[in-house]
């Protein structure tokens, strides 16, 4: 695939050539860089000479995104030789053919890709772009999710605009970044001076945001200000049911103080005030139950028995009680203001497109799943904890919690405490589904989220009792998600989960009737299956653009052609494409090193080994033991491939 007369060996010549006149350093720092583009530019042109050309050609982009950011100028200059090997590179030379190239992703919604596109021509034209370029990277990094940076381009957008609409519109965009990431006083910075003479649709989208941010900060009557005048345009009806929101909103005089000093005074008055009667009777019968124990031991022993024995007993309850009645003050105070926000927002929301709660805990809710892929393992902990904390009573961060521990238990970390832990994420969520279908007119009650859901965490559990050899509590909860997963059936197109969960489903229960009959006792109840239905399913979750679903997707086709299909090519396809979108993930590493031994490629799969290893080497914050699992099981299998030659 090289071009004659180029070789690594003389490309390495060339760059020497290039570097005379530079410091020492400065020419090792260029090999050095070189060295690994050249290492990353012999995997794509592997994969384009093998057919897999769609794969090969997105790491031909990665790698010039790669280039264009960590190296300097004069260092392209030296890639010259490979640059022209790809017909790919001789075609993007031109900053209009790279323009087009990002414009086509960009209307194709694939962000990531049109980001990459637009920091080259960014980076080579010196903003001569910037008006293109500036708030097409910015609305990129919004859809992304990234606010920091969207809001950081809307700004270079406004300084290059000449047009007063297009950079009122800049501030606004970066207002509501600065919003969605709850900077409240950043976004009035932007906002307030603003002038009042907008465009139409400009000032009260103006005025909405200031609403929603005085609303964040409980100002309550600069909110109400600021709502009333972004619907100046609305029906009278529209802003009554505005004002009323904001007279009931200020009948919520619930004090967290209040109810802590009721509660000093007699148990369980504080959480009586706060509404919460179970609460309250629960607290005045436990401390009142050891008041009296109290006394009576007193009277039948000694005071100093009494004090011994129930005093300690009695101030646990009894400042417990205190300390929660505050707590569910505050929780009522939350959710009544939550309740009221949403009422207005619901009033006014055929106005303007609202940024809602649940889209940051969906966002976050990637980052930890993307850290967890990445084999960051700290970093998702933290991310998990932040969300528990920011959305208490969401199932999401329990379901996120649960994957986690599960990666740590395949990764090596299989002790009883991670065991207890991920089971503990599945109860809890298992617990916030309150509504629990039974038969009948009670299934139609359940979202297509609660089904995948309650699918999914019964399989959750399931898979860990097969791990612990409990194979009848295993079968037992695959039923049960199995009974939940038939309610899914045809709602594929409305939920794309479910192609995952029907996927899998289709082929494991057909593979397992057609191959394992020894098994097959054991699913006699399960509903017929469909196993190219079940691969044709996984296909369509593997090129999802949900990130997540995508991961999975792709993951399970590597499983199943590797270990069931016998379909190597099929395979390696998927497991490449793992591989080079999280580098630092020891278990994808291994399953390619392992698809590569399954193929009798030795001098490959060694190779490979060697990539295991420098994956490991490149994440420090890796645990020593889930380095020595994967490192163990690849010195295994290819010891017991020696053996077998």
């Amino acid at each position: 695939m090289f071009m004659a007369g180029y070789t690594p060996a003389s490309g390495l010549d060339f760059i020497q050539e290039t570097c005379t006149g530079h410091s020492n350093l400065q020419r090792d720092i260029i090999t050095v860089w070189t060295i690994k583009s050249i290492k990353k530019l012999k995997k794509v042109l592997i994969l384009i000479k093998r057919g897999n050309k769609d794969i090969g050609y997105k790491g031909i982009r990665r790698l010039v995104s790669y280039i264009s950011i960590s190296l300097y100028p004069y260092f392209l200059i030296s890639l010259y030789p490979y640059i022209l090997i790809s017909p790919f590179f001789a075609k993007a030379q031109s900053i209009e053919q790279t323009l087009s190239f990002a414009a086509l992703e960009f209307s194709n919604k694939n962000y990531t890709a049109s980001v990459d596109a637009y920091l080259r021509v960014y980076f080579f034209d010196k903003g001569a772009h910037g008006a293109i370029v500036y708030p097409r990277l910015a609305e990129s990094y919004f859809e992304l999710k990234d606010y920091a940076k969207a809001g950081y381009y809307y700004d270079l957008a406004y300084n290059v605009s000449l047009n007063d609409s297009i950079r009122t519109e800049m501030t606004l965009r970066k207002a509501l970044c600065l919003l969605l990431d709850h900077k409240y006083l950043y976004s009035l910075q932007e906002l307030l001076p603003m002038e009042d003479s907008l465009a139409k649709g400009q000032f009260e989208k103006k005025e909405f945001y200031i609403a929603i941010t005085y609303f964040g900060m409980s100002d309550f009557k600069q909110s109400e200000q600021a709502f009333l005048l972004s619907a100046r345009n609305a029906p009278d009806s529209t802003k009554t049911k505005i004002h009323d929101l904001f007279v009931k909103n200020a009948k919520i005089r619930l004090n967290p103080k209040t109810a802590r000093i009721l509660s000093y005074i007699f148990p369980g008055l504080g959480q009586f005030y706060a509404g919460d009667v179970k609460n309250g009777i629960n607290s005045l019968l436990l401390t009142s139950g050891f008041a009296v124990l109290a006394v009576t031991t007193a009277l039948n022993y000694s005071l100093i028995d009494a004090i011994a024995s129930v005093a300690p007993w009695f101030q646990r309850y009894y400042t417990g009680g205190i300390k929660k009645a505050e707590a569910i003050t505050v929780k009522k105070i939350s959710t009544r203001r939550a309740k009221i926000y949403t009422e207005i927002i619901d009033t006014l929301k055929n106005i303007f497109a609202v940024p809602q709660n649940e889209d940051i805990l969906k966002y976050k809710a990637r980052l930890a799943y993307t850290a967890i892929y990445n084999f960051e393992f700290s970093k998702a902990d933290s991310i998990i904890l932040e969300i528990k904390k920011e959305f208490p009573g969401n199932i999401m961060p329990f379901v996120v919690a649960s994957n986690y521990y599960w990666w740590l238990l395949i990764s090596g970390y299989n002790d009883a405490e991670t065991e207890k832990k991920y089971s503990e994420n599945i109860d809890l969520a298992l617990k916030l589904l309150v509504r629990t279908p039974t038969t009948g007119k009670t299934q139609k009650l359940l979202s297509n989220e609660e089904i995948y859901y309650f699918t999914v965490l019964h399989g959750y559990k399931a898979r860990l009792l097969m791990m612990q050899k409990k194979y009848y509590k295993a079968i037992s909860n695959f039923k049960t998600s199995i009974d939940y997963l038939e309610l899914s059936k045809g709602k594929e197109p409305e939920y794309e989960y479910f192609y995952l969960l029907q996927g899998l489903n289709e082929y494991f229960v057909a593979h397992v009737r057609k191959d394992h009959p020894f098994y097959a006792p054991f699913i006699v109840f399960f509903p017929k299956a469909d196993a190219q239905k079940g691969l044709d399913y996984l296909k369509i979750a593997a090129t999802s653009k949900d990130t997540v679903l995508n991961t999975e997707g792709n993951y399970f086709l590597v499983k199943i052609n590797m270990e069931a299909e016998v379909n190597y090519k099929e395979a390696e396809q998927h497991a490449l494409l793992l591989i080079n979108r999280y580098e630092k993930n020891l278990l994808y590493q291994y399953f390619y090193f392992k698809l590569l031994l399954d193929e009798k490629r030795k001098q490959e799969a060694i190779n490979q080994l060697a990539e295991i290893n420098k994956a490991a080497s490149v994440n420090p914050n890796l645990a020593p033991a889930i380095v020595a699992h994967y490192k163990n099981l690849a010195q295994h299998d290819l010891k017991k491939y020696y053996m077998e030659e």
